[in-house]
């Protein structure tokens, strides 16, 4: 602070001035009424700000100096003698005797503000009618004083229901922005121990409880955002404590001080929702909420809180926009950016809500809040924290806000595990929002994906991973615009920046069916027992549900079967894999389980779980407690299942005896017979249709393909795939020796079976 600042006239009329004379009073009557720090070097400092009133009291403050001795060193050490500076003062008192009105308005040297500094701070009793006159007239010209910023605080202050000590000191606060003193000065004269008494004096009409509720984080004056409340900690000084945040300085310098431009000041329109996107799954839930907050809306009903849940991705923000837009209502965002651009913290967000709630329109308006698991603290679930005593000392305040509020509040986010079970039962209503359902997605997939030239399969299988959410598509297709990929670089694109994203997610793509290399059909699928596939086929079709236990080498048509399956039902295949559900965290593959059951659509989908024998082993054959876990999900899951589930396992008899009781159908599935392998044959080598007359084998061909008993319609997809990619041009010998070629890798038939029940 230059001297300069000493240099304000007390009787000027700019808002500036008539500030510093409310800042003085208050300065005035915490110095005279709180211990302060003792330090020399500040005692000038201490007595600039007052200049302008103690050139008044002329005659006071002459007496006062005559023969008045210089202060002290530190810690009251006596100063060595100094007569030059002693007789400069008296100089100063002798000349300014002789002058008439009041004193020069330029402050003297520092040595005279020491002396009345020192006299301030240290309470000198030669000094105490000097400073009696001066705080006498400060509250004088204090009481007249209307400041612009005053009708702004006292509009503030209805609204957000301030305490009058709370008004005051934020009047204060305001008058501190304004005035050329500053906040400066509050340093020395209240320290962080000194805080309350230090407020009770510059509030000399708030109760100590007042001041001492006020400081609180959880009082409304400082929820509301107004005072920058990171400075509310403790540790900081006064000076910190009246700084106004910076949404507080656009709310306290509108020059329209009504609740209407200041709603402009606060109030951020939700975004209106972007593409259009359906929950189906959620439809009758949706229709629940809609009513609730209708009938919430009409009766301008209190504590109204809608909690939305669930992975990110999975389209909460877009279903509260949504959810909004329905109602007719106005939506409102509580800001996820402070007033200067930067991400905003927990207290800002909270302000924003306070605010919001205050002047959002009533009976038409509702609030979205998103990443609030940012706004609960996470030290619930902390056993260390509830060991040694840590609390979130807003807690109850949080509780009063869940039951108090005005507008209806929609409260986003991707985690509840951490939440306090007292702010739960708060909650209104709790929706979970789980993996978007596959028709969501296909239809998501679809629109982002076909525009870019990507091929059917890579839709429908994008569709079929319920880790890809709608948002991550999205994402894939803004890629692969930016790259401008086309053709195959475009499935090529999409599925390597799903792969990689996964991944970092600590996810991965889901598998998915093969393509088929041949012509699917049941006469090929050779299955032990008198009941083959086209009677199990059958049986699904008239009943539209079963459980189905495939079992058999590599290659002998199992998956390609469950496929076959729902094409015939018009159902979708959902495929999944022991990789899908095996988890490295406890309890996690169990319920991995329970969600592929419970995300499968009985109507509209077949479920088909391959490997199966990795993860539905005997259980007595198990010493892993995890692997029983997940066989006893199993027996839960598929008990109560009622759609179609097929699994595929290369062992048979290595899964448990409990669940294959659960399967009503069961059939082994064998390596081609003789005429099955010369009807393949034909049909892949010779192009036959099947249609007409077979065409006839040469005798040596027939003889080497009767040796081969062990190919399977898999072996025959192998050798297309490969005469395909290398465009061979083979007669029929040379197809022999292809399958030859695939049979002498086998170890051998795996004879027994589990048969058919």
């Amino acid at each position: 602070m230059g001297f300069r600042d000493g240099e304000w006239r007390p009787e000027g009329s700019k808002p500036e001035q008539l500030a510093n004379v409310r800042v003085c009073l208050a300065l005035l009557r915490i110095y005279r009424a709180v211990r302060v720090r003792e330090n020399e070097s500040d005692y000038a400092s201490v007595a600039l700000p007052f200049w302008p009133m103690l050139r008044r009291q002329r005659t006071l403050l002459l007496a006062s100096l005559a023969d008045a001795p210089l202060p002290a060193g530190r810690r009251g050490v006596p100063r060595p003698p100094n007569p030059a500076a002693v007789e400069a003062v008296e100089q100063w008192r002798r000349d300014c005797a002789r002058r008439r009105g009041h004193l020069p308005l330029l402050p003297p040297d520092s040595g005279i503000l020491m002396i009345l500094g020192e006299g301030l701070v240290l309470g000198r009793t030669r000094f105490r009618a000097l400073f009696d006159a001066v705080e006498s007239e400060l509250a004088q010209r204090a009481a007249r004083i209307l400041l612009p910023s005053d009708r702004n605080v006292q509009v503030l202050a209805e609204l957000l229901a301030l305490t009058a000590p709370e008004r005051n000191y934020l009047q204060l606060a305001a008058s501190v922005h304004a005035s050329t003193i500053g906040p400066t000065p509050f340093a020395n004269s209240a320290s962080s121990r000194r805080l309350a008494p230090a407020i009770n004096a510059m509030l000399p009409e708030a109760a100590e409880h007042e001041v001492r509720s006020m400081m609180r984080r959880s009082s409304a004056l400082l929820r509301s955002g107004v005072l920058d409340s990171s400075s509310f900690n403790g540790r900081n000084d006064l000076e910190d404590m009246l700084r106004l945040s910076r949404l507080g300085m656009l709310l306290l310098t509108s020059r329209s001080p009504s609740p209407e431009a200041m709603a402009h000041i606060v109030l951020r329109r939700l975004a209106a929702p972007g593409e259009a996107l359906a929950w189906p799954h959620l439809e009758s839930r949706s229709q629940l909420l809609q009513a609730a907050l209708a009938r919430a809306l009409a009766t301008r009903s209190g504590g109204v809180n809608i909690l939305l849940y669930g992975a990110p991705g999975t389209g909460k923000t877009q279903y509260a926009a949504q959810l909004v837009q329905r109602l007719g209502a106005e939506g409102f965002a509580v800001a996820d950016m402070d007033a200067d651009g930067d991400p905003a913290s927990r207290d800002d967000r909270l302000a924003s809500l306070m605010l919001t709630q205050v002047f959002a329109p009533k009976g038409r308006s509702v609030v979205v809040l998103d990443e609030a698991e940012d706004i609960f603290q996470a030290e619930y679930n902390n056993p260390l924290g509830r060991m040694f005593g840590q609390r979130d000392d807003s807690k109850s305040w949080i509780n009063s806000l869940l039951e108090r509020n005005v507008h209806p509040v929609v409260w986003i986010s991707n985690r509840i595990d951490h939440l306090d079970p007292a702010y739960l039962r708060r909650f209104t209503y709790c929706l979970e929002f789980p993996a978007t359902p596959r028709q969501v997605r296909r239809e998501v997939a679809r629109r982002h994906l076909e525009p870019l030239g990507c091929t059917p399969q890579l839709v429908e299988a994008v569709a079929s991973d319920p880790n890809v959410s709608p948002a991550l598509v999205a994402s894939a297709a803004s890629f692969t615009r930016l790259a401008r990929l086309s053709g195959d670089q475009a499935d090529t694109g999409v599925k390597t920046m799903l792969h990689d994203m996964l991944r970092a997610m600590g996810s991965k793509l889901r598998s998915s069916v093969p393509e088929r290399s041949t012509r699917f059909d049941l006469r090929y699928l050779h299955a032990q027992g008198a009941v083959g596939a086209e009677a199990v086929m059958g049986g699904l079709e008239r009943l539209g549900r079963g459980r189905l236990l495939l079992s058999g080498p590599p290659g002998t048509g199992k998956t390609q079967f469950a496929a076959e399956i729902a094409q015939r039902l018009g159902r979708e295949l959902v495929y999944r894999t022991a990789s899908d559900i095996n988890s490295m965290w406890f309890g996690q593959s169990e319920r991995n389980v329970a969600r592929m059951f419970e995300e499968c659509e009985p109507q509209g989908e077949v479920l088909f779980l391959d490997e199966a024998d990795t993860l539905l082993a005997a259980r007595e054959a198990s010493g892993q407690r995890a692997e029983v876990a997940v066989t006893a999900e199993f027996l839960r899951q598929v008990e109560a299942f009622q759609g179609v589930f097929v699994c595929a396992t290369n062992f048979g008899r290595h899964i448990d005896a409990a669940l294959l009781r659960r399967f009503e159908y069961r059939l082994e599935m064998l390596a081609l017979r003789g005429d099955q392998r010369e009807a393949l044959f034909c049909e892949t080598a010779l192009g036959w249709s099947g249609q007409d007359a077979r065409p006839a084998l040469a005798p040596e061909v027939l003889a080497r393909l009767q040796r081969l008993d062990q190919l399977t319609p898999g072996d025959f997809a192998n050798v297309v795939r490969r005469v395909t990619a290398l465009q061979l041009q083979l007669d029929a010998d040379g197809w022999v020796g292809e399958l030859e070629a695939e049979h002498a890798t086998k170890p051998g038939a795996r004879r027994g079976g589990i048969g058919f029940v």
